[in-house]
């Protein structure tokens, strides 16, 4: 006996007729026919009379339809819940671009962990993300530091370092760490306004008072790499998306003194009440990437 049983009983008894009830149910009389014999056969007695001009309940048959509603209203009831529940459980976040390499093993270790827990995750660039999380379309957001920061609460989780990818046969080529001074007039490769890299480099050079000439803003660092491969000037990068690059006849090298770092965090709404699973997400996240030891 389950769910499927009862509905079609129940209809079957509400129509009074094989036919009616086949029309309704959107089911063959010959499948309705054979749910109630397995009925029957499993309570061990007849559940309707057959006559001419349909069927009529007999004792147990209005004993079971009573039964059958409460049970009816008891599934509902829990298949109302179980949805809330699920949705309770799930854990919607924005995700600048390039952090997922990291996290998104964590997130699934974290769905291992938590039954029942789902993350529902989507990649956008800095700005996107963060609108995401003030308009609330999402419920934590993992962008890089900086931003709106009097709306905004940072959790560090790890650091890169942002680094310049140099072709072979260009002066800084044989350098091991490149300054802000460096770089003064030289052509350069960078991703756009929508990335924080972008705001972090342009005020890291101002610093120096050092002026470099943007070239190209792209929304796909990966381009930038490839602009440096081609000689058309030096790609600002972060280190381990280099690393998984191939790249013909080129060198990483970090931006130094001081090091220009791409500090990756969990982002909140200041003053908005976390629920309990969050919490245990953030937690989770900061244990799993050891942001401190990275330092």
């Amino acid at each position: 006996m389950d769910r499927k049983s009862l509905t079609i009983f129940t209809k079957l008894y509400e129509c009074g007729s094989m036919h009616k009830a086949a029309e309704q149910l959107f089911v063959s009389q010959q499948s309705i026919s054979k749910t109630i014999l397995a009925l029957e056969d499993e309570l061990n007695a007849p559940l309707f009379l057959r006559t001419s001009r349909g069927v009529v309940p007999t004792a147990v048959g209005n004993y079971l339809y009573k039964e059958a509603l409460s049970i009816r209203d008891q599934y509902e009831r829990i298949y109302h819940n179980a949805a809330a529940f699920s949705a309770n459980e799930c854990i919607r976040i924005a995700c600048a671009y390039g952090t997922l390499y990291q996290l998104f093993p964590l997130f699934k270790q974290f769905e291992k962990e938590h039954p029942g827990a789902s993350i529902n995750w989507c990649e956008m660039t800095d700005r996107e993300t963060e609108q995401a999380l003030l308009s609330e379309k999402v419920d934590i957001a993992v962008n890089i530091r900086g931003g709106s920061v009097s709306y905004v609460q940072f959790t560090p989780l790890y650091t890169r370092k942002i680094c310049m990818l140099v072709y072979e046969g260009h002066q800084l080529y044989q350098n091991s760490g490149i300054t802000a001074r460096d770089l003064d007039g030289e052509r350069v490769i960078i991703e756009g306004p929508d990335f924080r890299i972008y705001q972090h480099f342009l005020q890291y050079c101002a610093a120096a008072e050092s002026h470099p000439q943007i070239i190209a803003e792209t929304a796909e660092i990966g381009f930038c790499q490839h602009m440096a491969e081609l000689r058309e000037g030096l790609a600002v990068t972060v280190d381990f998306i280099a690393e998984r690059s191939i790249l013909k006849s080129t060198r990483m090298i970090p931006l130094v003194s001081p090091p220009l770092l791409w500090e990756v965090g969990l982002t909140q709404l200041r003053g908005k009440k976390s629920r309990g699973l969050e919490k245990e997400l953030a937690s989770f996240l900061q244990q799993h990437t050891d942001f401190q030891k990275q330092r």
